[in-house]
C-alpha cells in the first residue's frame, strides 16, 4: 500500500440558504476572469508545489447548476432565494450529490487516498461512507473542525428556535418565518453527522 496517491477531485455545491450567504452571493457573481469553483485555485497550487509522483487529479464535478455554486452568473438571480435554496435541501438535494461523491471515491480513486476539495460540509459524508466501506467502519476516524456542530436535525433545530423564541424577550428569530415549521429532518450540512450516526455509517466513539 506504500505506492498509493493522494486523489485530488472537487464539488463546488454551495447551498446555504441563510440571508448573508446568499447576500454574498449576489453581489460576488462570476464573471469570465474569475472561477466559481475553489478546486481551481488550490490545485493550481498544489501541481506547482507537490511531487507530481505523489498524487493524480480527476477534476471537479461539472454537473453542479450554476446557481448552486458559489460564484452564480447573472442569469441565475432569480434562483438566488432563501425559497430556492431550502426547496433544494428539503428534497434532499444534498444528500444526492453526497451520493455522487461516494460514487467517484467508491470507483475512480480507491485504493488510493482521496482528499476532496469542496465547500458544503455535507459532502463529506459521502466521501466518508465510501471508505467506511473499504475499511470497516471501526476502522475509520472522522474527525471535525469547525465552530458549531453539523449534527443537528432540523426538527431539533426548529424546536430550539421556537423555545427561544417563546422564552427570550431579545430573541433576534422571527416567529413569522415560514421556514421555521414543517421542515423535513433531510441530509445537509446541518445534520449529515446526525444521519451518518443513526444510519450506522459512522461509530460514534471514532468521531471527534
Amino acid at each position: 500500500m506504500a505506492d498509493r496517491k493522494i486523489v485530488f477531485f472537487g464539488c463546488p455545491l454551495d447551498c446555504d440558504e441563510k440571508y448573508d450567504s446568499i447576500h454574498e452571493k449576489l453581489n460576488g457573481l462570476w464573471s469570465m476572469d474569475k472561477s466559481d469553483d475553489p478546486y481551481n485555485e488550490v490545485m493550481a497550487f498544489i501541481r506547482s508545489e507537490v511531487h507530481q509522483d505523489l498524487w493524480r487529479e480527476l477534476g471537479s464535478m461539472d454537473d453542479i447548476p450554476a446557481w448552486l455554486r458559489p460564484k452564480p452568473r447573472g442569469e441565475d438571480c432569480g434562483k438566488l432565494s432563501t425559497e430556492c435554496f431550502i426547496s433544494f435541501i428539503d428534497e434532499d438535494g444534498c444528500r444526492r450529490i453526497a451520493a455522487k461523491v461516494s460514487d467517484i471515491v467508491t470507483k475512480k480513486i480507491l485504493p488510493d487516498i482521496p482528499c476532496m476539495i469542496g465547500i458544503d460540509h455535507s459532502l463529506t459524508g459521502g466521501a466518508y461512507k465510501s471508505v467506511t466501506g473499504f475499511y470497516g467502519r471501526d476502522n475509520v476516524s472522522l474527525i471535525v473542525i469547525d465552530s458549531h456542530t453539523d449534527a443537528v436535525p432540523m426538527s431539533a433545530l426548529s424546536g430550539a428556535i421556537q423555545y427561544d423564541i417563546d422564552t427570550n424577550p431579545d430573541s433576534v428569530h422571527d416567529p413569522r418565518d415560514p421556514f421555521l415549521y414543517n421542515r423535513p429532518d433531510s441530509y445537509n450540512a446541518s445534520s449529515f453527522i446526525h444521519h451518518l450516526a443513526a444510519e450506522g455509517t459512522i461509530n460514534p466513539k471514532n468521531l471527534f
